[in-house]
């Protein structure tokens, strides 16, 4: 072998569950666990997630420590800004009221979010299917990026 090390790896791909089957089983664990939630703390679960399972459970312990697992305390607890905040700021950027546009950035800005924090945000907004005429796989890119920096500890916040 002469000093080398030699690494084989096998990258195996799965597929994302339909989002109504990661739904009922998210439902399934708060029932399993007695916790109370509403439809609308699970579908902000897996905004805050970006539709991923994993992901969501984490969220969900986390959040069910903090109370139920309703909208609010999903987007407290993890610390995300509300999505209807997001959909303004892009519907403004859209409508080209760029003023409107940079006072909910200000907004984010003051209430401690970076302004790459923001991009992030727009983009899994988008990534996520929640804005009609966009086409998700052109900002997939981007999210890669981020999750790769974020697996070496390298964050874009400032």
């Amino acid at each position: 072998m002469n000093g080398y090390v030699i690494c084989a790896c096998i990258i195996i791909k799965f597929r994302k569950p339909p989002i109504q089957k990661t739904i009922n089983r998210l439902k399934e664990i708060c029932t399993k666990e007695s916790i109370t939630f509403t439809q609308d703390g699970i579908d902000a679960l897996l905004t805050v997630s970006g539709n991923d399972l994993r992901q969501s459970i984490n969220n969900m312990e986390l959040v069910h420590h903090m109370g139920s697992i309703t909208k609010e305390n999903v987007f407290d607890t993890c610390d995300i800004p509300y999505s209807t905040s997001i959909e303004k700021l892009i519907q403004a950027i859209l409508a080209r009221k760029f003023h409107d546009a940079i006072d909910y950035i200000d907004n984010f800005v003051d209430q401690g979010w970076s302004r790459s924090d923001i991009c992030l945000f727009i983009i899994e907004h988008i990534k996520n299917g929640n804005l009609d005429g966009f086409d998700a796989e052109r900002f997939e890119s981007a999210a890669r990026v981020r999750d790769a920096l974020a697996t070496r500890g390298i964050s874009l916040s400032r």
